[in-house]
């Protein structure tokens, strides 16, 4: 007598209603074809399976047969965002680009045009189809290992090693380590993760901004990752014009308000904003012209802001301009009840408001002396053309500087950078219809490197004044890196004078006065902090 298989609900199996037998979706007509082969498993405990050290909850448990583990493949692989094909005794699985082509009763299957050998045959089992965990293993290009002791089986890592691999994923985007970034996701890591009693309610990404690694954040956007949104407002502290250009192509909204402040980004992007030094001393951070313009090309609505009065209060002529030519409205209140015009008279500067046409703001593009962008310093300019154009410091982050000055000749007097500071004595650049001229300037090689030793202050951070030989005049200021720094400085006698930190100044001693030759030699001197 033929049997029949009777349909059954869902519903009814999941109340434990048990059936001879079920066709799983997607086969019925491959499984009817096909000859039940029957087998009898061997009874043993609930094996439990992970791939990349998450557990995969199974409909239908794994069996042991003939000692080899075998998985129900419709369960399986659709866990697994694979499909599954059976058909006239072919088996084939497509994950992505991936696609394993296999036989009923063979252990043999092809995977670009490469055969493997399966440790066991896929096998219907009450016309349910079950795979060796090596077809598997294939399909998911992992290793597979199976734990007698705790029944579970392991594609790709375990547990442990997937939750280091997360620790070592906030570890490379904090640091900026891309090539790090890149090995762990391709171990499978969730980029979204949070690793709360490590990281609270962060994500690798925001550690990425927060540190200012632009490249790295790029890897992690690529490949999907999130971030929290008013960690863009860090940026107007890096002022990393590259970073907040990333972050607006990847959706993020100019007009994005802060609940700290109820200031939008544009808003606090046009004023001054302070960061918090370890001490819980401010460090103010002169506006963007980058940024705010970023911004304002990206939809950012000044006219339902304070971004007017902020430029205006901030003192930036070019901002404010920026801003009138986008809508912002002069005679509107701001949260503060005065108005932009208010604001622009009490300063003296109200001539700002009036619109000039088609102001163009130099820019210009420093590499190092090996060709690579310097993408952080300070650009020190003194007119030449119009004497009553005092020097002035320009500072930029990103990919190009900002200098809005009126046309003219100018000498560079120096640019300093993190622990680096270049001195030059005949050096110009040209502006010319708003434009520089050079566009781009290649930094010369270093010649002074110096290494900072104490007898007790903390020389790792602060700053040392750098002056000319008779002592007279400060040249400038150099940044102390972890106990380092280097210069490039022409021909001339030098005097290192003190060592400043936040509510501190030292004396030095050691290689304080030295000379330049400038015979292309890279000289090592050793100062101390007093």
């Amino acid at each position: 007598m033929k049997k029949r298989f009777d349909y059954i609900p869902c519903h009814l199996l999941l109340k434990g209603i048990l059936c001879a037998s079920v066709l799983f979706t997607g086969l019925p007509t491959a499984l009817e074809a096909s000859q039940p082969i029957v087998s009898k498993p061997v009874a043993s405990a609930p094996i439990k399976v992970y791939v990349n050290g998450q557990p995969i909850h199974l409909p239908v448990a794994p069996l042991i047969m003939n000692g080899k583990l075998m998985l129900p493949a419709k369960a399986m692989f659709d866990a697994i965002g694979a499909r599954i094909h059976l058909q006239n005794r072919r088996i084939t699985v497509v994950k992505g680009m991936n696609r394993i082509d296999g036989r009923l009763s063979s252990n043999k299957v092809i995977k670009r045009n490469q055969t493997f050998a399966l440790s066991a045959m896929p096998i219907l089992i009450n016309n349910r189809l079950f795979v060796p965990a090596k077809f598997v293993s294939l399909v998911l290009e992992r290793e597979v290992t199976f734990d007698s002791k705790s029944k579970s089986v392991h594609f790709g890592y375990s547990e442990d090693q997937m939750q280091s691999f997360q620790r070592q994923l906030f570890q490379a985007a904090g640091t900026g380590d891309v090539l790090a970034i890149e090995a762990i996701i391709r171990r499978g890591v969730d980029i979204n993760k949070i690793l709360i009693h490590e990281y609270g309610y962060a994500r690798a990404l925001d550690y990425a901004i927060i540190n200012d690694h632009i490249e790295a954040a790029k890897v992690l956007l690529e490949h999907g990752a999130t971030y929290d949104k008013q960690n863009a407002f860090r940026v107007l502290i890096t002022q990393n014009g590259a970073m907040m250009k990333l972050l607006l192509k990847h959706g993020l909204d100019p007009n994005l308000k802060s609940p700290a402040t109820n200031q939008t980004l544009l808003s606090q992007a046009c004023g001054t904003v302070y960061a918090i030094n370890p001490d819980r001393s401010e460090t103010p951070i002169i506006p963007s012209v980058q940024i705010v313009k970023l911004l304002l090309d990206d939809g950012g609505d000044p006219s339902r802001d304070n971004s007017l009065s902020n430029a205006i209060r901030s003192t930036s002529r070019t901002n404010v301009q920026l801003l009138i030519q986008h809508g912002a409205d002069p005679y509107l209140k701001d949260s503060s009840g005065a108005s932009p015009y208010e604001w622009s008279v009490a300063l003296g500067n109200s001539s700002w408001l009036t619109p000039i046409p088609e102001h163009v703001i130099p820019t210009l593009v420093i590499q190092r002396s090996n060709g690579t962008p310097l993408k952080r310093g300070a650009l020190l300019l003194k007119g030449i053309s119009n004497i009553s154009f005092n020097q002035q410091s320009f500072d930029w982050s990103g990919d190009e500087l900002y200098f809005d000055v009126p046309d003219g000749e100018y000498g560079i007097t120096g640019i300093v950078s993190a622990g680096a500071a270049y001195i030059f004595e005949n050096e110009k650049l040209r502006v010319e219809s708003g434009r520089s001229a050079p566009s781009s300037y290649r930094l010369p090689a270093l010649n002074i490197d110096v290494t900072v030793s104490t007898a007790g202050a903390d020389p790792q951070r602060g700053f040392i004044s750098l002056l000319d030989g008779d002592g007279k005049n400060r040249i400038t200021y150099i940044e102390v890196i972890d106990g380092k720094f280097s210069l490039h400085l022409p021909p001339g006698n030098y005097r290192f004078e003190h060592y400043k930190q936040l509510h501190s100044i030292h004396d030095l001693s050691g290689d304080t006065t030295f000379t330049v030759t400038g015979n292309g030699e890279r000289r090592n001197l050793n100062v101390s902090v007093l």
